[in-house]
């Protein structure tokens, strides 16, 4: 069995792209009312027959009051690209491979991730079947899972070069994957995906809402210019770029509902290859975490990072 650290081969998926990006524009440290926040952005076309376009940064897990107060924002534009939220994309998964839904709680810890904070996902709020103005702007399911498992592969075999996990489909080598990095070959005590799940759950029961905030603001950092998120920007520029170049159109506004990571490297595009300009006094900041101190009181906080 491998006993290669779980964090260390996942935080291999995050190498820089080569320029410098600053995601405090949309997810920020709120030491006034010690939270944290994202932001809604409004964009203009130099070209007035373009819609304008709404980058709404959104976070995996948050309050209760956070996600209805996104959707208010989005039902108010006619078109939404989003990325693969809600729990349509493991449904997608599940049909083409039965044993993904015997790793789905592996692969996707924001539900446990949620109940050990006391919070909610995107996945109870997010639901885009049947709805015309939701247009998928990501990689495919399988897709995106397979990107993940080679990459997850790639540093595994940095430690391990003849590693091969076992099982003829995606969704089988993921479940080898996890396993083999999870289990401990010297240990007597049962170990398989509920067992790996329970230990990861009482793991992040163990920390505080302070802690969690300090990690997510030092992972947007890193994940906003890794190889995969870029990957997965470049389909959503290709969905935007055939929507905005129709000749005529009665689209007046596009939302795009993307992982806050992803905003600086989109506003880039935006600006850059689009001629869009940031209407700087529209931003709105949506308040995602609330990070309670010990002595409860907002004055005795302060963010480090």
């Amino acid at each position: 069995m491998l006993r290669i650290c779980f964090v260390f081969a996942i935080a291999g998926f995050f190498s820089a792209a080569g320029f410098a990006i600053d995601i405090s524009d949309y997810f920020r440290p709120s030491e006034l009312d010690a939270s944290l926040q994202t932001a809604i952005r409004q964009f203009t076309p130099k070209d007035k027959s373009k819609p304008k376009i709404v980058l709404v940064a959104v976070g995996h897990i948050g309050e209760d009051d956070y996600y209805p107060a996104i959707l208010k924002h989005v039902n108010q534009v006619n078109l939404v690209l989003h990325e693969n939220i809600g729990n349509e994309l493991f449904e997608e998964l599940e049909a083409l491979d039965p044993i993904c839904a015997e790793v789905r709680g592996n692969m996707d810890t924001s539900n446990a991730f949620a109940k050990a904070l006391g919070l909610e996902t995107q996945n109870d709020y997010f639901h885009f079947k049947g709805k015309q103005k939701w247009i998928h702007a990501d990689l495919s399911a399988m897709a995106y899972t397979k990107r993940i498992l080679e990459l997850l592969l790639s540093q595994i075999r940095l430690q391990v070069p003849s590693y091969q996990p076992e099982g003829k489909t995606l969704c089988a080598q993921f479940k080898s994957v996890i396993l083999d990095i999870g289990c401990n070959s010297e240990s007597t005590a049962p170990c398989n995906l509920k067992t790996l799940l329970e230990e990861s759950m009482r793991s992040m029961a163990s920390f505080s809402r302070e802690q969690i905030a300090q990690t997510m603001l030092s992972e947007a950092s890193i994940h906003s210019n890794s190889e995969l998120l870029l990957e997965r920007n470049q389909v959503l520029f290709e969905v935007l770029q055939k929507i905005i170049q129709r000749p005529v159109t009665t689209i007046k506004t596009i939302g795009i509902l993307y992982g806050a990571a992803h905003m600086p490297d989109i506003e880039k595009y935006l600006v850059d290859k689009l001629d869009f300009h940031r209407s700087t006094e529209d931003v709105q900041w949506l308040t995602m975490m609330r990070v309670r101190p010990p002595e409860n009181t907002v004055q005795s906080f302060v963010f480090n990072f």
